[in-house]
Protein backbone atom coordinates (compact mmCIF):
# COMPACT_ATOMS: atom_id res chain seq x y z
CA UNK A 1 0.00 0.00 0.00
CA UNK A 2 2.80 2.41 0.91
CA UNK A 3 4.54 1.71 -2.41
CA UNK A 4 1.31 2.34 -4.25
CA UNK A 5 0.78 5.68 -2.52
CA UNK A 6 4.38 6.67 -3.25
CA UNK A 7 3.93 5.75 -6.93
CA UNK A 8 0.75 7.80 -7.26
CA UNK A 9 2.38 10.75 -5.49
CA UNK A 10 5.40 10.71 -7.79
CA UNK A 11 3.26 10.04 -10.87
CA UNK A 12 0.74 12.82 -10.44
CA UNK A 13 2.35 15.49 -8.24
CA UNK A 14 3.68 18.65 -9.87
CA UNK A 15 7.36 18.31 -10.74
CA UNK A 16 9.86 21.01 -9.79
CA UNK A 17 12.92 21.78 -11.88
CA UNK A 18 15.99 23.52 -10.50
CA UNK A 19 17.72 26.13 -12.68
CA UNK A 20 21.01 27.88 -11.86
CA UNK A 21 22.93 30.84 -13.20
CA UNK A 22 25.86 33.02 -12.15
CA UNK A 23 26.03 36.78 -11.89
CA UNK A 24 29.11 38.97 -11.51
CA UNK A 25 28.52 42.20 -9.58
CA UNK A 26 31.34 44.49 -10.71
CA UNK A 27 32.49 47.46 -8.70
CA UNK A 28 32.38 50.58 -10.82
CA UNK A 29 35.79 52.12 -11.37
CA UNK A 30 35.10 55.77 -10.68
CA UNK A 31 37.19 57.99 -8.46
CA UNK A 32 37.85 61.50 -7.25
CA UNK A 33 35.36 64.34 -7.03
CA UNK A 34 32.90 62.90 -9.52
CA UNK A 35 32.53 59.71 -7.48
CA UNK A 36 31.97 61.76 -4.34
CA UNK A 37 29.41 63.95 -6.10
CA UNK A 38 27.57 60.83 -7.29
CA UNK A 39 27.41 59.50 -3.76
CA UNK A 40 26.27 62.84 -2.35
CA UNK A 41 23.46 63.47 -4.79
CA UNK A 42 22.36 59.89 -5.47
CA UNK A 43 22.11 58.98 -1.80
CA UNK A 44 21.33 55.27 -1.68
CA UNK A 45 20.09 55.27 -5.24
CA UNK A 46 23.54 54.70 -6.72
CA UNK A 47 26.82 53.88 -5.05
CA UNK A 48 29.85 53.30 -7.31
CA UNK A 49 31.20 50.83 -4.72
CA UNK A 50 28.19 48.60 -4.08
CA UNK A 51 27.74 46.74 -0.85
CA UNK A 52 27.30 43.15 -2.00
CA UNK A 53 24.71 42.40 0.67
CA UNK A 54 22.68 45.35 -0.59
CA UNK A 55 22.87 43.99 -4.14
CA UNK A 56 21.54 40.62 -2.97
CA UNK A 57 18.66 42.43 -1.27
CA UNK A 58 17.95 44.30 -4.53
CA UNK A 59 17.89 41.04 -6.52
CA UNK A 60 15.34 39.60 -4.08
CA UNK A 61 13.35 42.82 -3.74
CA UNK A 62 9.64 43.04 -4.53
CA UNK A 63 10.16 46.11 -6.75
CA UNK A 64 12.68 44.42 -9.05
CA UNK A 65 10.74 41.16 -9.23
CA UNK A 66 7.47 42.93 -9.97
CA UNK A 67 9.20 44.63 -12.88
CA UNK A 68 10.43 41.23 -14.07
CA UNK A 69 6.93 39.74 -13.85
CA UNK A 70 5.52 42.62 -15.88
CA UNK A 71 7.90 41.69 -18.69
CA UNK A 72 6.85 38.01 -18.64
CA UNK A 73 3.21 37.83 -19.84
CA UNK A 74 3.39 34.04 -20.16
CA UNK A 75 3.72 33.86 -16.36
CA UNK A 76 0.35 35.58 -15.93
CA UNK A 77 -1.79 32.59 -16.98
CA UNK A 78 -1.59 29.00 -15.74
CA UNK A 79 -2.29 26.17 -18.21
CA UNK A 80 -2.67 22.63 -16.84
CA UNK A 81 -3.93 19.71 -18.96
CA UNK A 82 -6.61 17.52 -17.42
CA UNK A 83 -6.88 13.85 -18.38
CA UNK A 84 -10.18 12.13 -19.12
CA UNK A 85 -10.11 10.58 -15.64
CA UNK A 86 -9.90 14.09 -14.14
CA UNK A 87 -6.26 13.86 -13.05
CA UNK A 88 -4.29 17.05 -13.61
CA UNK A 89 -1.04 16.92 -15.55
CA UNK A 90 2.11 19.02 -15.26
CA UNK A 91 1.70 22.76 -15.62
CA UNK A 92 2.89 23.79 -19.08
CA UNK A 93 4.99 26.73 -20.18
CA UNK A 94 4.72 28.13 -23.70
CA UNK A 95 3.48 24.77 -24.95
CA UNK A 96 -0.30 24.79 -24.45
CA UNK A 97 -2.13 24.55 -27.81
CA UNK A 98 -4.05 27.74 -27.02
CA UNK A 99 -3.61 31.01 -25.14
CA UNK A 100 -5.88 33.34 -23.20
CA UNK A 101 -5.71 36.90 -24.53
CA UNK A 102 -6.72 39.56 -22.03
CA UNK A 103 -9.10 42.20 -23.36
CA UNK A 104 -8.71 44.27 -20.19
CA UNK A 105 -5.86 44.54 -17.72
CA UNK A 106 -8.07 43.67 -14.76
CA UNK A 107 -9.03 39.98 -14.53
CA UNK A 108 -10.18 38.04 -11.43
CA UNK A 109 -7.03 36.33 -10.17
CA UNK A 110 -6.70 32.75 -8.90
CA UNK A 111 -10.18 31.73 -10.05
CA UNK A 112 -10.03 28.26 -11.62
CA UNK A 113 -11.69 27.78 -15.00
CA UNK A 114 -12.04 24.51 -16.89
CA UNK A 115 -11.93 24.93 -20.64
CA UNK A 116 -13.19 21.97 -22.66
CA UNK A 117 -12.76 21.95 -26.43
CA UNK A 118 -15.85 20.45 -28.06
CA UNK A 119 -14.20 20.85 -31.48
CA UNK A 120 -10.81 22.27 -32.48
CA UNK A 121 -12.47 25.70 -32.77
CA UNK A 122 -15.21 25.68 -30.12
CA UNK A 123 -15.06 25.33 -26.36
CA UNK A 124 -17.00 25.70 -23.12
CA UNK A 125 -15.91 27.49 -19.94
CA UNK A 126 -16.78 26.27 -16.45
CA UNK A 127 -15.82 28.70 -13.69
CA UNK A 128 -15.19 27.34 -10.19
CA UNK A 129 -18.09 28.56 -8.03
CA UNK A 130 -16.16 28.26 -4.76
CA UNK A 131 -13.41 30.50 -6.12
CA UNK A 132 -16.03 32.96 -7.32
CA UNK A 133 -17.58 33.06 -3.85
CA UNK A 134 -14.22 33.74 -2.22
CA UNK A 135 -13.72 36.66 -4.62
CA UNK A 136 -17.21 38.01 -3.96
CA UNK A 137 -18.33 37.32 -7.54
CA UNK A 138 -21.89 36.02 -7.74
CA UNK A 139 -22.18 32.62 -9.41
CA UNK A 140 -25.92 32.11 -9.34
CA UNK A 141 -26.99 35.15 -11.31
CA UNK A 142 -27.14 33.34 -14.63
CA UNK A 143 -24.38 35.55 -15.93
CA UNK A 144 -22.31 32.60 -17.09
CA UNK A 145 -23.37 29.36 -18.78
CA UNK A 146 -20.96 26.42 -18.56
CA UNK A 147 -22.80 24.70 -21.45
CA UNK A 148 -22.54 27.61 -23.85
CA UNK A 149 -20.12 27.06 -26.68
CA UNK A 150 -17.72 29.81 -27.66
CA UNK A 151 -15.67 30.02 -30.81
CA UNK A 152 -11.95 30.72 -30.72
CA UNK A 153 -11.49 34.47 -30.91
CA UNK A 154 -14.96 35.13 -29.42
CA UNK A 155 -15.05 37.29 -26.29
CA UNK A 156 -15.74 35.60 -22.95
CA UNK A 157 -17.16 38.38 -20.80
CA UNK A 158 -18.62 37.06 -17.53
CA UNK A 159 -17.89 37.28 -13.79
CA UNK A 160 -15.49 40.17 -14.38
CA UNK A 161 -13.47 38.28 -16.99
CA UNK A 162 -12.77 39.67 -20.42
CA UNK A 163 -10.64 37.46 -22.65
CA UNK A 164 -10.55 35.45 -25.84
CA UNK A 165 -9.19 31.96 -26.45
CA UNK A 166 -6.92 31.68 -29.47
CA UNK A 167 -4.67 29.01 -30.93
CA UNK A 168 -1.05 29.40 -29.91
CA UNK A 169 -0.03 28.19 -33.36
CA UNK A 170 -2.55 28.82 -36.11
CA UNK A 171 -1.29 25.75 -37.98
CA UNK A 172 -1.77 23.38 -35.03
CA UNK A 173 -5.41 22.62 -34.16
CA UNK A 174 -6.49 21.99 -30.58
CA UNK A 175 -7.52 18.41 -29.90
CA UNK A 176 -11.29 18.03 -29.66
CA UNK A 177 -12.36 16.70 -26.26
CA UNK A 178 -9.26 18.02 -24.48
CA UNK A 179 -9.71 19.74 -21.12
CA UNK A 180 -7.54 22.37 -19.47
CA UNK A 181 -7.50 23.96 -16.05
CA UNK A 182 -6.55 27.63 -16.37
CA UNK A 183 -6.45 30.72 -14.18
CA UNK A 184 -5.06 34.23 -14.19
CA UNK A 185 -2.23 34.91 -11.77
CA UNK A 186 -1.98 38.02 -9.60
CA UNK A 187 1.20 39.99 -10.52
CA UNK A 188 1.57 41.05 -6.88
CA UNK A 189 1.44 37.48 -5.62
CA UNK A 190 3.68 36.29 -8.46
CA UNK A 191 6.37 38.85 -7.58
CA UNK A 192 6.40 37.70 -3.95
CA UNK A 193 6.30 34.02 -4.93
CA UNK A 194 9.24 34.30 -7.31
CA UNK A 195 11.43 36.39 -5.05
CA UNK A 196 10.75 33.99 -2.15
CA UNK A 197 11.81 31.03 -4.31
CA UNK A 198 14.95 32.79 -5.54
CA UNK A 199 18.22 31.86 -3.83
CA UNK A 200 21.24 34.14 -4.16
CA UNK A 201 24.51 32.86 -2.69
CA UNK A 202 28.10 34.03 -3.07
CA UNK A 203 30.33 31.48 -4.78
CA UNK A 204 32.93 32.19 -2.08
CA UNK A 205 33.02 34.37 1.01
CA UNK A 206 33.36 38.04 0.09
CA UNK A 207 33.26 37.16 -3.62
CA UNK A 208 31.40 39.34 -6.12
CA UNK A 209 30.30 36.32 -8.15
CA UNK A 210 26.90 34.99 -7.09
CA UNK A 211 25.02 31.81 -7.85
CA UNK A 212 21.32 32.34 -8.57
CA UNK A 213 19.06 29.32 -8.26
CA UNK A 214 15.33 28.90 -8.75
CA UNK A 215 12.89 25.97 -8.74
CA UNK A 216 10.07 26.16 -11.25
CA UNK A 217 7.48 23.99 -12.97
CA UNK A 218 9.45 24.03 -16.25
CA UNK A 219 13.19 24.27 -17.01
CA UNK A 220 12.53 26.93 -19.64
CA UNK A 221 10.30 28.91 -17.28
CA UNK A 222 13.05 28.96 -14.65
CA UNK A 223 15.70 29.93 -17.21
CA UNK A 224 13.53 32.72 -18.62
CA UNK A 225 12.93 34.10 -15.13
CA UNK A 226 16.63 34.14 -14.17
CA UNK A 227 17.70 35.62 -17.51
CA UNK A 228 15.08 38.36 -17.30
CA UNK A 229 15.92 39.03 -13.65
CA UNK A 230 19.60 39.55 -14.46
CA UNK A 231 18.83 41.71 -17.49
CA UNK A 232 16.42 43.94 -15.57
CA UNK A 233 18.82 44.13 -12.60
CA UNK A 234 21.63 45.37 -14.86
CA UNK A 235 19.28 47.77 -16.65
CA UNK A 236 18.04 49.17 -13.35
CA UNK A 237 21.62 49.74 -12.21
CA UNK A 238 22.35 51.66 -15.41
CA UNK A 239 19.21 53.75 -14.91
CA UNK A 240 20.23 54.62 -11.34
CA UNK A 241 23.75 55.50 -12.46
CA UNK A 242 22.40 57.74 -15.23
CA UNK A 243 20.10 59.46 -12.75
CA UNK A 244 23.02 60.10 -10.39
CA UNK A 245 25.11 61.54 -13.23
CA UNK A 246 22.24 63.83 -14.24
CA UNK A 247 21.96 65.10 -10.66
CA UNK A 248 25.71 65.78 -10.60
CA UNK A 249 25.59 67.71 -13.87
CA UNK A 250 22.59 69.75 -12.68
CA UNK A 251 24.52 70.71 -9.53
CA UNK A 252 27.61 71.74 -11.45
Amino acid sequence: LALGIAYLFNRYSQKAYSVNSTLLIKEQQTSGAIANMEQIFAGNVYNPYPNLEDEVAILKSYTLNYRVIEEMPEFHVAYIPVARNGIQGQRTYRSSPFVLRKRSDSQPANVNMTIRFTTPDTYTVEVDEDDLGEKGLASGSGEGDSQREYRTGELFDSYGFSFTVERRDSLKPVEAGSRWLVWFESPDILANTYRSALKVEAVEDYASVFNLSFQGYSPQQGADYLNTLMRVYILQGMEWKSRAADNTIDFI
